[in-house]
């Protein structure tokens, strides 16, 4: 089984206050192309986002992979 969970502050909405972690270490304002690539439709909205990895390791075999995650924020 795996659970995520995310870091209190980081899942407001667009009308809480953005954490500085989007700025510190994600991008900020960003449109809906730069957020989810060329082929996603303009809707308009900006979104903040932050690239990281989620790490799993197996107990028995000790194999291990490396999950690209983003955590994506509708700022306006």
């Amino acid at each position: 089984m795996l659970n995520f969970a995310v870091a209190a502050g980081l899942d407001h909405n667009r009308q809480g206050v953005r954490d500085r972690k989007y700025t510190q270490f994600g991008k900020t304002a960003q449109t809906t192309k730069q957020t989810f690539g060329n082929s996603a439709s303009d809707d308009g909205n900006t979104y903040d986002f932050i690239d990281t990895s989620v790490y799993l390791s197996a107990d028995r075999t000790g194999a291990t992979i490396s999950i690209p995650v983003r955590l994506v924020r509708r700022a306006s």
